[in-house]
């Protein structure tokens, strides 16, 4: 699967296939234990407000935005892709 398919529609589901072919000496059930703590920190991280960097791969963070016509407001997360990231 080409890198931009797999980051277009991958699922939690395709990224623990994808670890567990190529970690083929670890269990499914391992990697998904992996991945779910991985995703569970994550998570958790931004529910702090922290900000969250990942070498070669992106930011993420939270930023409050505001309803249109309306003085609500909300929490959204910001993510932000390296210049270079899709790149061949």
């Amino acid at each position: 699967m080409e890198l931009r398919q797999f980051l277009i529609r991958a699922t939690k589901i395709d990224l623990i296939n994808k670890i567990h072919k190529q970690l083929d000496y670890l269990s499914k059930e391992d990697v998904s234990d992996s991945v779910n703590l991985i995703l569970n920190y994550l998570s958790n991280s931004l529910k702090e407000q922290n900000r969250i960097e990942i070498r070669n791969f992106g930011n993420f963070s939270i930023r409050t935005r505001k309803f249109p016509e309306s003085d609500k407001f909300y929490n959204t997360i910001y993510y932000r892709m390296p210049k270079n990231f899709l790149k061949d």
